[in-house]
């Protein structure tokens, strides 16, 4: 997914980002952008939540695009295949 161009012009404006790794855990999802969001928030409003989408098996990816739909802070990519962890 690339930055769109309204996001594009405010990416310099950003102060703190918060990446986050996803993979088979859609139910969850909704419940951490809340947490994550009322947390940030108490720092800066000038802030974004990147979730990368490790290919999850479930519907992750479908709870991420509609987050990142509805929330302007929220960024999602999904990587183009399952890198897994990376243990060197």
């Amino acid at each position: 997914m690339a930055l769109e161009p309204s996001r594009a012009e405010h990416a310099g404006d950003i102060q703190l980002s918060v990446v986050v790794p996803v993979y088979g855990c859609a139910e969850c999802l909704a419940a951490l952008h809340d947490r994550l969001t009322r947390s940030v928030r108490r720092v800066t409003e000038r802030y974004e939540l990147v979730f990368v989408d490790d290919r999850s098996i479930d519907d992750g990816w479908a709870v991420l695009q509609r987050l990142a739909r509805e929330d302007p802070h929220v960024l999602a990519y999904r990587l183009s295949r399952n890198f897994g962890q990376d243990l060197s």
